[in-house]
């Protein structure tokens, strides 16, 4: 076995053991209380759970101050009521196991991914995803976010294998219940995968073979789909339009004058840093960036283009719900983990080939 395969298989193994490290944490949270921001957000998902399972003798979909309402499609609640009922667990706990269950599934796709574009970047994914504030704490909380997260990354790893009606099926599967959930998201990790399949495609076969990806149109489509049927099942549960601030078009998209603040862009930079563990870490990141536009400047705008372009979509187009809220901060997030991971990697191989040189030259002094 080279010296190669071995460093692959040692950091597979690293990414697997932080990854049942980072479960473990999540596991032990799983009598916690509601907590951290955004508690009402929290409790309004846990009140619909608790809708499923009649208790309080609640109606579907009711929270514990409101009538029936319907802010997102409640897949996710679903899931965790009936989850509970099985197992006779409580609610909060059977949410918990949900979010496990999704954690390992964008783990372990995430890793995929990053691995598939630059091999060994994936165990940076993993630990970067494994620390991060963002993770942790919403992947703890009974929100569905993290599901709808875990679909999105699900479905591209899918459509990265291959572009197989079996694969297509899957991934259009995964994206609508995505986009059903939580349209943003998706959208996210759509305009991500898009990006990165054209650059990689064009810079390899030029328009050709962009026109070769043609059947990655179908998931894309039926995520746009399942946004638009979200809004339409809303008003047919509720008999209205969205209740509240979601029927207000500007409180989704903002207005010319929100992207215009020095507020929204510090809002960005401060979420953007506050997703890694440590302010050294971001200097680390920063620190790959700078060499690979040094040393491969083609690279990096191949790697560095697609998490930049889904990072600053979903913040420009949906620029009001990302501003006010900190949760949709996990789909650009992982978007960081991707490009950061890459970077990390490509900075590891650099020094590695430095020290090998170094290496040879002093063995050669030697002799």
């Amino acid at each position: 076995m080279t010296m190669g395969a071995v460093l692959q298989m040692s950091k597979r193994n690293a990414a697997i053991a932080l990854g049942v490290l980072s479960l473990l944490y999540l596991v032990s949270t799983t009598y916690a209380a509601l907590n951290g921001t955004h508690v009402w957000r929290q409790s309004d998902a846990f009140a619909q759970i608790m809708s499923f399972l009649g208790a309080k003798s609640m109606e579907p979909l009711q929270l514990f101050n409101q009538p029936a309402t319907m802010f997102d499609t409640p897949i996710y609640e679903w899931l965790a009521a009936t989850l509970s009922r099985i197992t006779s667990s409580d609610p909060l706990v059977s949410a918990r196991l949900v979010n496990d269950l999704f954690w390992c599934v964008f783990l372990l796709c995430g890793y995929r991914v990053t691995e598939r574009i630059v091999s060994g970047a994936g165990l940076y994914f993993v630990f970067l995803a494994a620390t991060s504030p963002v993770f942790l704490q919403y992947f703890a909380a009974p929100i569905p976010d993290g599901m709808a997260l875990a679909l999105s990354i699900a479905a591209i790893d899918v459509m990265a294998t291959s572009v197989r009606a079996l694969q297509l099926f899957s991934a259009s599967l995964l994206f609508i219940v995505a986009a059903l959930i939580k349209s943003p998201i998706p959208f996210v990790i759509i305009v991500f995968f898009v990006v990165s399949t054209a650059v990689t495609a064009l810079s390899e076969r030029g328009v050709r073979g962009l026109l070769r990806h043609w059947p990655m149109v179908i998931p894309l489509a039926a995520a746009m789909g399942a946004t638009v049927a979200a809004e339409v099942i809303r008003k047919i549960v509720t008999h209205s339009t969205p209740a509240g601030e979601a029927a207000n078009f500007t409180w989704y998209f903002g207005t010319g004058s929100t992207r215009l603040q020095q507020y929204y862009w510090q809002t960005m930079l401060d979420r953007a840093t506050a997703s890694f563990a440590s302010p050294a870490l971001v200097a680390v990141v920063l620190l790959g960036l700078v060499v690979l536009l040094a040393c491969a400047p083609h690279d990096f705008a191949r790697l560095v283009l697609p998490p930049a372009a889904g990072f600053f979509a979903g913040w420009l187009v949906f620029a009001n719900v990302f501003l006010l809220h900190d949760y949709y901060e996990m789909a650009v997030s992982a978007l960081l983990m991707i490009g950061s991971a890459l970077a990390l990697e490509l900075l590891a191989q650099r020094a590695r080939a430095a020290i090998a040189v170094r290496g040879l030259g002093l063995n050669l002094s030697t002799t």
